[in-house]
């Protein structure tokens, strides 16, 4: 009798202890994601609070200057100005225009501008916005965008850039440029647009909390359907 209940639980507890084991590793992994996060907010409060850098840093760390506010002088390239596509502000989905900022002899920095709506992509749209001449740009410092899962590859042949890819922009642009990239945030140009202000903003989500707590509750559920399973009373 006692044999024939081990063979009957052998792959019950095989199957429940794996289960447990994964949902457990993974609410695990979820707790140190927190940990990265909370820390990762913390710094970019914290350099969010700092003064701006008055000038483009050459050289160095770029991460180390990631989210800094920043501003700077130069003038705009507009005839090299490029379309970062898919970019929803207020639930309309538009552009955004990313333009090279000339700082003269000290190089090329991207700026992206901000947000347009598919009627404004092209420039001749909106002349009050293209700017000549020296103009201060203050903005914030952001890095090259990581492709997502599901993020199209970008198409420098007809101008559609689904992320930020500061080496492969400049040079489609015929500029050496910094290996980062300034977000304005002086609010919308003469005009109109581009409109910098939704661009500004730096959200970082943090749900890991509830995500590690899912995993848990999952093993617990998982130990509690396995107990049962086991304590239940055979049929008669």
């Amino acid at each position: 009798m006692a044999e024939a209940s081990a063979r009957r639980l052998l792959w019950p507890t095989l199957i429940a202890v794996a289960g447990v084991a994964v949902l457990v590793g993974l609410g695990t992994w979820q707790v140190h994601r927190l940990h990265w996060k909370e820390a990762l907010i913390a710094s970019v409060e914290a350099r969010g609070a700092e003064p701006p850098l008055e000038s483009v840093p050459f050289g160095g760390d770029p991460e180390a200057i990631e989210y800094r506010r920043i501003r700077v002088t130069g003038s705009f390239s507009h005839d090299k100005e490029m379309y970062l596509q898919s970019r929803v502000r207020n639930g309309v989905a538009g552009l955004h225009v990313v333009t090279p900022l000339v700082l003269g002899e000290r190089g090329t920095v991207l700026v992206d501008r901000g947000w347009v709506p598919p009627e404004k992509g092209d420039p001749e749209t909106r002349p009050e916005g293209q700017v000549e001449g020296p103009v201060v740009v203050e903005g914030v410092v952001r890095l090259d965008q990581e492709p997502g899962l599901f993020t199209p590859d970008n198409r420098p042949d007809a101008n559609q850039w689904y992320r930020i890819d500061t080496r492969a922009m400049g040079a489609q642009a015929g500029f050496d440029v910094v290996p980062f990239y300034i977000v304005a945030t002086t609010g919308p140009a003469p005009g109109g647009f581009p409109v910098a202000d939704a661009a500004a903003r730096v959200q970082i989500v943090n749900n890991h909390l509830q995500y590690a707590l899912t995993w848990y509750a999952l093993a617990i559920a998982l130990t509690v359907i396995y107990l049962v399973f086991v304590f239940r009373k055979p049929k008669t």
